[in-house]
């Protein structure tokens, strides 16, 4: 009896022991858990505030920029076809979908471009038919590129190219002035110019337009005069002036969203009437103008908000074709801000591509235009 008692006793004893290490075992366990929770919550955290940052980020970039594909297109009796050059050297590329545009020598062996470094760089222009090359000319500059001292910010951002009769390359930018480079690569600075300046033919003088404003730009051996350029039936804000043909051709706002072009003398008086139209299905209409040439038929209107190339029969704006520029070109959504002036119907654009969609990555693209 005293044994079983005994023995009773050791396994009650042996159960509370188990008891007390099953208890420890659990806390432990519990500790370790929350422990864990922890950390993991802290991992959690951590990987969603990095998830967090990587979307702030900008996307990455595709690996290669989207290839053209021009096609010729023809409205009426106008036919112009595109045909993309191969650009030697670096690929220029931009942060913004402005471009300065290309400037091209009057007997179209020379073409010139602004990089993203706002450096000058120079190309000589080869074949024909199917082919169009720009070589860097590396006896410009250095390694074919020139500092032009512009600066960082949006002050110096590169506005306007412009090539006069002689060869001589004007590059302004938005709030750092201007400066004329001969074909030697010999700078002279305009240091009140401010915005884009179009140049007359003769290299003398030129307007330069910013925030609306028009102002006379009057070159002189080492520098330059500036004054405000008073024409006759000022736009309620100028957008454009252009040397071609000639004459001055001045577009600009005569209400929102309502654009005009109109042909004067280099000496401001109106010397046709203006057009354009005013609802967006209006064959007339401009969306906004960018520059002004003279074609083989007339004068011919870059639209930058329509993406088209505005073909007319005569100086008072009679439409004989509108040319779809992303067709044209072969380019989902391209910008163009310029056009060189049409030399036995051969003219040149830049345009700039956004690679991907948010990227803030525009690609540069040289094109070569025919039958203008």
């Amino acid at each position: 009896m005293k044994k079983l008692l005994i023995v009773g006793a050791m396994g009650l004893l042996v159960a509370c022991g188990g008891e007390e290490e099953s208890t420890e075992a659990e806390e432990t366990a519990e500790e370790t858990t929350e422990e864990t929770t922890a950390e993991t919550e802290e991992t959690e955290t951590a990987e969603a505030e990095e998830t967090e940052e990587a979307e702030e980020e900008e996307p990455a970039l595709p690996p290669e920029p989207e290839a053209a594909s021009p096609e010729p297109q023809t409205e009426g009796d106008v036919t112009v076809s595109a045909v993309a050059c191969r650009v030697d050297g670096d690929p220029i590329h931009y942060d913004n979908f402005s471009t300065p545009g290309v400037g091209v020598s009057p007997d179209g062996s020379t073409a010139w471009l602004v990089d993203q470094d706002r450096k000058l760089r120079k190309y000589s222009i080869a074949g024909e038919g199917e082919q169009c090359m720009l070589t860097l000319d590396t006896g410009f500059g250095e390694g074919g590129m020139l500092d032009l001292g512009f600066g960082d910010g949006m002050g110096g951002r590169v506005e306007g190219v412009d090539v006069d009769d002689s060869g001589n390359v004007y590059v302004s930018a938005s709030m750092s002035g201007a400066v004329r480079v001969t074909p030697a690569g010999e700078v002279t600075r305009c240091a009140d110019s401010r915005g884009a300046l179009s140049m007359n033919g003769d290299g003398t003088w030129g307007v330069a337009v910013f925030a609306s404003s028009a102002r006379k730009v009057t070159w002189t051996a080492d520098g330059c005069t500036v004054e405000d350029y008073e024409y006759q039936e000022p736009y309620e804000r100028a957008a454009t002036f252009s040397f071609t043909g000639g004459h001055l051709f001045i577009a600009g706002s005569v209400d929102t969203n309502a654009y005009r072009a109109q042909r004067y003398t280099l000496q401001g008086a109106p010397a046709g009437e203006r057009w354009g139209g005013d609802e967006l299905n209006d064959p007339d209409k401009i969306c906004s103008p960018g520059n002004v040439v003279t074609g083989s038929r007339g004068p011919i209107v870059l639209d930058q908000n329509c993406r088209s190339f505005i073909v007319t029969s005569n100086p008072n704006g009679e439409v004989a074709s509108r040319v779809n520029a992303m067709q044209l070109l072969g380019l989902r959504y391209p910008w163009v801000e310029n056009i060189t002036e049409p030399r036995d119907g051969v003219a040149y654009v830049q345009a700039s591509h956004e690679r991907g969609r948010g990227t803030r990555h525009y690609d540069s693209y040289i094109f070569r235009l025919s039958g203008l």
